[in-house]
């Protein structure tokens, strides 16, 4: 008897963990307001497989389209106050198309205004769909993946063009290359859809070409260098160009420098930097000219994020009446930083002038990861009457990141003093990094080079490739109560980069030892990555997961946070550092609990 209870006991303990994950996946469905749906994506019947598809619902926007509702938080901004006036109290849209308070439409029009409003204001489409809600003009980077049937962390449609979504029910827009290519209506739960994108981008299509396969993960982000020329290449298709009048705009974001082929010149090239700054972007500090002082870093952080995303450098060509498709091309880059002169009008009738430097990364301060930010170009066909005919956005610009920090692998002591250079190893050539780019630099000299020819590193600093000068290390508000003199010690001994490439073989080369140790002649090996929002783990990016560390340490650096913000450690002691084996430190033990409670289990059965 007392056998048979050990064995159901043992059989319960097996079968109750099971239990209780079920039974909370079920309680999640249940309590989930969303509803998962599949689309089936191809292009001219093709299946469009391993492509990257967004989609978003824009019910509420739809709703309020129908019924001529203009929300109140929309009335009140000062884009909606910008776009309308007294005389004209709504926006006209072209093709007989209105957009105002009152101004019904049908569920066709609804639909056209929807593709209209994403490619020329995406803002004002998003008010209209976020009616209650503050809305964030920084949402677009938000929009959702279809994911892969046969594994979520992979957004893309898998190798039949199918992929997966969630959301709430209501009209949902699906999204290829910045363009709305069809809408589907979510109705219940597991819907199935099929769209075919050839109707759609046909018209317009925009390319990066010569980027190394490395570079670029599938959901179409490329990862590269701070002024790494990227060449583009832009087709206009000749059913466009049947009628003249019509005119190609490009969009780029001001941290993206353009440059064109000889033979395509542009008529103008413009800025449509506000002359006055919204109040829009600094709407949550409450800004007075008493107190703009103070406020003044966090200031220029939100406006510093907010033009990023929402000033443009238009170039304009007017497109010539051809019976063949045309092209042009030319490179851009990511310039790691542009300067911008912007003026200030408060509420108190104030005004003042701030400049306000644009990094290539992440400018706000709830951010010290610093995280690198994400461009994208835009190509627009305008007819006579300036209205957007066709819009193209281009696949995604980012760069990627390391954090180091100085130490005694020996001692297990954080150490200050240590200087060096970044350095890059293709195929069998070195070379170091100096304020005029990449030198080459022959293997037997690499460690007699003069320091004061290259960008020489030293703790304390965050490097934004291709920037002249380091950035000082701030210190987060949340360790202001701690010991500020022993924070701002250890920064001394970190270096953190930024603007680097994916898939480039670069290393760290000691110049300068810290009192008291000898020179390092050792190349310090590392790569950068960056996955963007691909998979959701620690392993998404080098800045926040490190291959090297001197684990005793990480808790005593002040900016530390496993899987969002790790240091790899570059030692100032002969003993070589640590390696992080996926395998060894985390799968393995893992894999030996598990072992090891199947073997307790399989021997309580037999033993009772």
């Amino acid at each position: 008897m007392f056998r048979r209870h050990v064995k159901i006991l043992c059989v319960l303990i097996m079968i109750l963990p099971i239990f209780f994950v079920v039974s909370h996946v079920k309680s999640e469905e249940k309590s989930s307001k969303n509803y998962s749906f599949e689309v089936t994506v191809t292009n001219q019947g093709i299946p469009l497989k391993e492509h990257s598809i967004e989609y978003e619902n824009i019910q509420n926007a739809y709703e309020n389209l129908r019924k001529g509702i203009i929300p109140n938080n929309l009335k009140e901004s000062s884009l909606w106050n910008s776009l309308v006036s007294e005389q004209q109290p709504y926006i006209d849209l072209g093709n007989d198309l209105q957009l105002g308070e009152g101004i019904i439409h049908t569920r066709s029009e609804a639909e056209q205004i929807i593709k209209v409003l994403f490619e020329t204001n995406f803002d004002v489409l998003q008010y209209l769909n976020n009616s209650e809600e503050q809305y964030n003009s920084n949402s677009i980077n938000n929009m959702s993946k279809l994911v892969s049937p046969e594994n979520k962390a992979i957004l893309e449609t898998n190798h039949q063009g199918i992929g997966r979504g969630q959301g709430p029910k209501g009209l949902t827009a699906i999204i290829e290359s910045g363009n709305i290519v069809s809408f589907v209506n979510v109705s219940k739960n597991k819907t199935s859809f099929s769209v075919d994108i050839s109707q759609a981008t046909n018209a317009i299509n925009l390319e990066f070409l010569g980027i190394k396969k490395s570079t670029g993960v599938k959901s179409k982000l490329y990862v590269v260098e701070n002024k790494q020329e990227v060449k583009y290449k832009i087709t206009v298709s000749k059913d466009i160009l049947m009628n003249s009048g019509n005119e190609l705009r490009i969009l780029t974001p001001p941290n993206i420098s353009l440059s064109l082929e000889a033979s395509s010149v542009p008529l103008s090239v413009n800025s449509i930097l506000p002359e006055v700054i919204p109040a829009d972007y600094y709407s949550n500090l409450e800004l007075t000219y008493g107190n703009f002082k103070a406020s003044q870093e966090k200031l220029v952080e939100e406006v510093g994020e907010n033009l990023k995303y929402n000033w443009s450098n238009v170039y304009s060509f007017s497109l010539p009446e051809s019976e063949e498709s045309i092209e042009i091309t030319g490179t851009l880059s990511i310039n790691p930083q542009v300067e911008t002169n912007n003026n200030f009008l408060l509420s108190d009738a104030s005004s003042f002038n701030l400049p306000i430097q644009l990094y290539s990364f992440n400018q706000k301060g709830e951010s010290y990861t610093k995280k690198p930010s994400t461009f994208k170009v835009s190509a627009q066909i305008i007819n006579n009457n300036s209205h957007n005919l066709f819009s193209i956005n281009s696949p995604e610009l980012t760069t990627a990141g390391i954090n180091f920090i100085t130490a005694d692998s020996e001692k297990k002591e954080i150490v200050q003093g240590s200087q060096y250079v970044l350095g890059k190893k293709v195929q069998n050539k070195y070379y170091i990094y100096s304020p005029s780019g990449w030198s080459e630099v022959a293997e037997k000299d690499l460690f007699n080079i003069n320091p004061t020819d290259y960008m020489v590193m030293s703790g304390g600093f965050l490097y934004n490739f291709g920037s002249p000068n380091g950035i000082p290390l701030s210190i987060d508000s949340k360790n202001w109560n701690k010991n500020f003199k022993k924070i701002t010690q250890i920064n001394q001994s970190i270096i953190e980069i930024r603007g680097l490439a994916m898939g480039e073989q670069y290393f760290m080369m000691q110049v300068s030892s810290p009192k008291g140790y000898p020179k390092n002649n050792n190349l310090d090996y590392f790569k950068a990555y960056n996955n963007g929002k691909k998979i959701a783990s620690l392993t998404s990016n080098s800045i926040g997961f490190a291959k090297k560390q001197l684990y005793e340490l990480n808790g005593s650096i002040p900016g530390y946070k496993a899987g969002e913000m790790e240091y790899n450690l570059l030692s100032v002691s002969e003993k070589s550092e640590k390696e992080m084996n996926i395998m060894n430190v985390i799968i393995f033990p893992v894999l030996l609990l598990i072992l090891g409670i199947i073997l307790v289990v399989a021997l309580l059965l037999i033993v009772f």
